[in-house]
This record gives C-alpha cells, sequence and structure tokens, in this order.
C-alpha cells in the first residue's frame, strides 16, 4: 500500500467542497506544513486548541483536518508565548500539517447542513438558500485573426473559469460595422467612411472579483483603439449545494418536545428558544454555526422552526417579530456532527486508492461553554 501525502488529503477535500465555494472574508485550505509530506494518520476536529494539536502529537498524526480555520488573520509574529501564535509554531515544529474547510464545507453537499439534516431526522430535504456566485459575462467583438492573442489574454486574467474547469468560452463569427470619427486612429477603416469588419463575437463567464484584471489585459491584447465590449452580471450557483436545509420531522412535536428533540440529537445539553410556543412543529430549518441570517427566507419556505446556533439579542427580537421559533443549539453543537462524515469521506478515498492511511476523530472537540443551572 502506498502513503498518501498532505497534497493528496487535500485534494479529496478540495473535490467535495472547492476553495472557491468558501465566502470571500474565510481563510482555507492548506494553511501550516509542507504539501510534500508524508502522511500515515490524520486527526479530524473541529477547532485546532492546544488540546487538539498534543493529541495530534501524541496519537502519531502528521495532519489536522479542521472546520474551523487555525489562522484566519495574517500573523504579525510567531511566538510561543502568543494565543493563537504558540499552536501555529508547535505544529510547524512538529512537522503536523493543518488543513481547513469551513463555509465551503458548510454549502457542499453532504457537509454541515446535510449532516445537522441528517442528525435530526429532517425528511425530504431541500436546499434553505441556493449558493450563487455573483459573476459577470463578458461579451467582446474580435477582428479575424486576433481571437487566440485576445481569448488568451483574458483567459489569463481570470476569464474562463467555471468548476473544475478553465478557458471555457464561446465563439460566432459576424459582421461588424463602424465609421471611425474625427480625431480616431482607427485599426481598420478610414476616418469618416463606415467600414464592415469580419469579426468574432467571443463569450466568457468570468468572476466579480476578476472583472477589472479581464477588462485591463482586454484592453491591452485588443487591436482596436476602442474594443466593443460589455460586462452582464450573472448569478451562477456555485454548487449543487448551499446555505442550511428545511425539511420535515419524523413526527409533529411542540416547541419544548423540539427542543429537547434538538438536545438529544446534537448531544448537546441545552437549546434556547425564543418565539411562539407553538403546538404543531412539522417543517424545520437547519443552518450550522451563525444561522440567524437565514430567518426570512425559513418563514419565506414555510418553516415552523429554526435550529441555528449563535443568536444574539437582536437576532431573537427579530425572529419573535416575524412569529418565527427559534432554537439556539449554540455553534459547536450544530457543526460538530459533520465531524463523521469528513471521517468517512477520507477514509472512503484512502480505501478507493489503496492508501496506507489512519483516520481519527479527535477526543477533545469539546464545546467551550458549560452550562449552569439557576
Amino acid at each position: 500500500m502506498a502513503f498518501a501525502r498532505v497534497k493528496d488529503i487535500a485534494e479529496v477535500m478540495d473535490r467535495w467542497c472547492p476553495p472557491e465555494w468558501a465566502e470571500s472574508w474565510d481563510n482555507v485550505g492548506l494553511l501550516v506544513g509542507d504539501p510534500a509530506a508524508e502522511v500515515k494518520r490524520v486527526l479530524v476536529t473541529l477547532d485546532v486548541t492546544p488540546a487538539a494539536a498534543f493529541e495530534a502529537a501524541q496519537k502519531g498524526a502528521q495532519m489536522i483536518v479542521s472546520h474551523h480555520p487555525l489562522i484566519f488573520k495574517p500573523l504579525k509574529s510567531l511566538r510561543t508565548d502568543r494565543a493563537g501564535q504558540g499552536i501555529v509554531w508547535r505544529l510547524a515544529r512538529d512537522g503536523i500539517a493543518a488543513f481547513a474547510a469551513h463555509t465551503n464545507l458548510d454549502v457542499a453537499p453532504g457537509g454541515v447542513n446535510d449532516a445537522m439534516a441528517a442528525a435530526l431526522e429532517l425528511q425530504d430535504c431541500k436546499i434553505l438558500e441556493e449558493n450563487a456566485a455573483q459573476m459577470f459575462k463578458l461579451t467582446v467583438f474580435i477582428p479575424k485573426g486576433y481571437e487566440e492573442r485576445v481569448q488568451q489574454a483574458v483567459f489569463a486574467a481570470g476569464a474562463g473559469r467555471y468548476g473544475h474547469y478553465d478557458q471555457c468560452g464561446f465563439a460566432v463569427e459576424g459582421q461588424g460595422g463602424f465609421r471611425p470619427l474625427t480625431g480616431s486612429s482607427p485599426f481598420l477603416g478610414e476616418t469618416g467612411r463606415h467600414t464592415l469588419a469580419q469579426e468574432t463575437r467571443f463569450e466568457a463567464i468570468l468572476d466579480a472579483a476578476d472583472s477589472a484584471a479581464v477588462v485591463s489585459a482586454l484592453l491591452k491584447a485588443h487591436p482596436y483603439e476602442t474594443p466593443a465590449y460589455d460586462l452582464a452580471p450573472v448569478k451562477i450557483p456555485k454548487a449543487q449545494g448551499g446555505l442550511g436545509r428545511i425539511g420535515s420531522l419524523p413526527r409533529a412535536m411542540n416547541g419544548e418536545e423540539l427542543g429537547r428533540y434538538v438536545c438529544k440529537k446534537l448531544s448537546t445539553q441545552g437549546v434556547r428558544l425564543c418565539g411562539p410556543q407553538k403546538e404543531r412543529i412539522s417543517r424545520v430549518a437547519v443552518c450550522g454555526g451563525s444561522g440567524a441570517g437565514t430567518i426570512d427566507t425559513a418563514c419565506a419556505l414555510g418553516a415552523d422552526a429554526l435550529v441555528t446556533g449563535d443568536v444574539d439579542h437582536h437576532e431573537a427580537l427579530y425572529a419573535l417579530e416575524r412569529g418565527m421559533l427559534l432554537l439556539d443549539a449554540g455553534h459547536g453543537a450544530t457543526e460538530r456532527v459533520v465531524l463523521d462524515c469528513v471521517v468517512d469521506r477520507l477514509q472512503t478515498a484512502a480505501n478507493a486508492l489503496q492508501w496506507n492511511l489512519d483516520i481519527v476523530k479527535s477526543d477533545e472537540s469539546h464545546d467551550p461553554w458549560m452550562w449552569v443551572q439557576g
């Protein structure tokens, strides 16, 4: 059997939940470690805490796969006596790589929200909010003979990337017309005379973040003094998944029953309830982590209740005003359910590829909160 490398584990995760599905503010992927290093054991955890880092070293793991990123913001120093920095230093010292799949795992099929819906045994589940990216469609008219030059320039700048493909585009030949005015320096034709030219209409999709670079590359590569082009905004789903899920409970129950049910299924000591104490709840929306931002969508889709975490005071008041029963089961409890899914995904890949690889779930992935009864 062959040994896997850090980059192999990262590729398995990236195929499941590609990094481009993550939010722009997130920091996912391989954060610490040598991509070429061999891996015999992987520790899967919710957070890379000092306890998890120690556990990885004790259990002989060469890599940690976590949900929450170890590094969110650029580090200005790397000192063992500073919180958040010492862990990075120790992992690097011990040769342990750290990989994170965060908001991209939230929206992925089989990710956090599917795991949460499965834990609550929801039936007939649908996506709560489609995961769409703000993109543009570029359309440009290119004179015959210059198509390759312009297309390769915009591709290099970021246009034409879609899912696991790049250099995607569509082209059709036609005839363009224009009349150069006084003061122009036309590439084709003469000032004051209408000109017909054989041109190619070329179209490609691009991410909104790449628009400035693509337009700059287009203007540099295009032979016309004033190229004819436009950018049209389009919404394109990033994935088959999306944020949150909505489905039906195995049986209808009231608010207190649902609270106890959620506690049992998510293995948490308690939940906070806010909203009308409905006697019959059957349609439930879920959103792992901090999901109170989905209240409006849950209401629009007919949910009787929303189960999420990290609900603040004003969000609770808003849910109350909307008539939505809100259950706050905590950030960790609503996401920890995905850890078994990560273990299974990596172990399945290891078996299929005949890697000598052991995948273990952390024993230190605990909720930092302690419940005290009044």
